[in-house]
């Protein structure tokens, strides 16, 4: 049983070294995409990413997540996230869906629009995921502004993700 754990821890850090780093771009509908690779199950992503606090406990965002009540299949989401401009406060239904998951605006201070989703595939090395954010204000803020905050701020979650699946291959936290 030892060795077994052993070959396993070996083949474990070989995939964790090989993941390429997440990718980030804008698309032409102001959308921030981002895909990361982690060497775990799709599964495992899944149930990780179903507690809405597991992201920002995670990557140490400053955004506080809770989880207000359900709705049918659904969450019901608060979230309190600062930033340069103001603290953005608003709340979203967050529904599984066959590849993942997808966010979608109740009410906000700051947010006219606001859509998110997670796709989780199968992949070589586990798991592609990508995740999409689309937004627009209602405030003077200009929407270019808020796609670069958001696009930073994916720069930053993506690869500690990827670190913390690195670290926890393989299962849920």
């Amino acid at each position: 049983m030892g060795l077994t754990m052993f070959f396993t821890f070996l083949f474990t850090m070989a995939m964790a070294t090989e993941l390429p780093p997440p990718t980030i771009v804008i698309q032409n509908d102001g959308a921030v995409v981002g895909t990361v690779e982690l060497p775990s199950r799709p599964e495992s992503v899944r149930t990780a990413l179903s507690d809405p606090t597991f992201l920002p406990t995670t990557t140490g965002s400053t955004t506080e997540v809770r989880l207000t009540r359900r709705d049918g299949p659904c969450q019901i989401i608060d979230s309190i996230s600062p930033s340069t401009f103001l603290t953005a406060r608003y709340r979203t239904r967050r529904c599984r869906t066959p590849s993942g998951y997808r966010s979608t605006l109740v009410s906000s201070n700051c947010f006219k629009t606001y859509e998110t989703s997670w796709t989780l595939v199968p992949s070589p090395h586990g798991t592609t995921a990508t995740y999409r954010i689309q937004a627009t204000t209602s405030l003077w803020i200009p929407n270019g502004v808020i796609r670069g905050q958001t696009k930073n701020a994916m720069q930053d979650l993506l690869p500690k993700l990827q670190a913390h699946f690195q670290k926890y291959p393989g299962i849920a936290p």
